[in-house]
């Protein structure tokens, strides 16, 4: 079954930046999903996915209203 959610093909820089930055993930969190073989369920509550998924579209967002001003 594929996963839908962000986590599960976002490279590891991004889930650095939810745990150093943004202090969304734990450590433990974040060396969880570094693994390709670890379930973001068995990882991460509802919440949790929720605030993932949120910083992920805002910054997808802020990439490409840059990319539109760039190109304009």
């Amino acid at each position: 079954m594929e996963e839908n959610n962000f986590i599960a093909k976002t490279p590891s820089a991004f889930i650095a930046y939810l745990w150093e930055e943004k202090k969304i993930l734990s450590e433990s969190q974040y060396r969880r999903l570094l693994n390709p073989d670890t379930r973001v369920e068995d990882v991460l509550s509802s919440d949790e996915l929720i605030k993932c998924n949120e910083q992920y579209l805002l910054n997808e967002l802020k990439t490409l209203r840059g990319t539109v001003k760039y190109n304009m």
